[in-house]
């Protein structure tokens, strides 16, 4: 049986929470760069706990107003600093639940960032490397920020997106691109298996690509997050295809 992780950003304050927790088999926790408080994380934790879920943190530039999805200029010291603030919320409650910090994964322009800049990449690896080498980073698969956490010896994710159009150099299309973002169930599930067997998909333009996934993303804020969840559970279970925490 091939067994895959199926991921999903989470307490951003949208409605489906709680429904996708039955779907997938590790959360990426917003913690207050993009979104996110004390409150949010306990009672998203809390589902997670509920559901058998792994739990991650999901920092982001220090930009709610944006939503973490522009790019901050910000200094290796303060970048370090912000994101290490944020782990430090996830990482409280994790031990007031007496679980542990499965995995981060950076979020929006933090994210797609770290996985071309070298010295983003770098400060993201330090604050791993300060809280522990057990947590596993998420990333674009064939990243920069894959290629710094393997040469330091943190394990990794390769990360790859049901809900994502991608471009034909392997990075996801720009939001602001027509088709960038996969709302229809159907596409997004086929998409999902194809990047679990080992198929090649379509990038944006039309090129053939083999995408290496060890986990793959279902965007908690897509306006059909939970029918996309649905459907990927439904494709996995009917091709004996397990869902299950790296």
């Amino acid at each position: 049986m091939i067994a895959i992780d199926i991921n999903c950003d989470l307490g951003e304050g949208q409605p489906n929470d709680e429904g996708l927790m039955k779907y997938i088999s590790s959360a990426n926790i917003a913690c207050g760069g993009h979104t996110g408080d004390i409150n949010s994380v306990r009672k998203t934790i809390e589902l997670a706990v509920k559901n058998n879920v792994a739990v991650g943190a999901h920092p982001s530039y220090p930009d709610k107003e944006n939503f973490g999805r522009k790019s901050m200029k910000l200094s290796a010291n303060d970048l370090y600093a912000s994101i290490h603030s944020q782990i430090s919320m996830i990482a409280e409650v994790c031990r007031e639940y007496q679980i542990s910090l499965h995995h981060l994964k950076p979020h929006g322009a933090l994210y797609n960032d770290s996985a071309v800049n070298t010295d983003i990449a770098k400060v993201i690896v330090d604050v791993i490397l300060d809280f522990g080498p057990d947590i596993i980073l998420y990333g674009l698969a064939e990243s920069c920020l894959i290629y710094e956490a393997n040469r330091l010896g943190i394990k990794t994710a390769a990360e790859a997106f049901a809900d994502r159009a991608y471009l034909h150099n392997k990075t996801l299309a720009p939001r602001h691109m027509h088709g960038a973002l996969i709302t229809d169930k159907d596409t997004a599930a086929a998409q999902a298996f194809n990047l679990a067997v080992g198929n090649e998909i379509l990038s944006l333009d039309g090129m053939p690509l083999r995408i290496p996934a060890d986990t793959i993303c279902i965007h908690g804020d897509n306006s059909s997050a939970l029918e996309i969840a649905k459907a990927i559970y439904s494709r996995f279970s009917e091709n004996n295809i397990a869902i299950k925490p790296i």
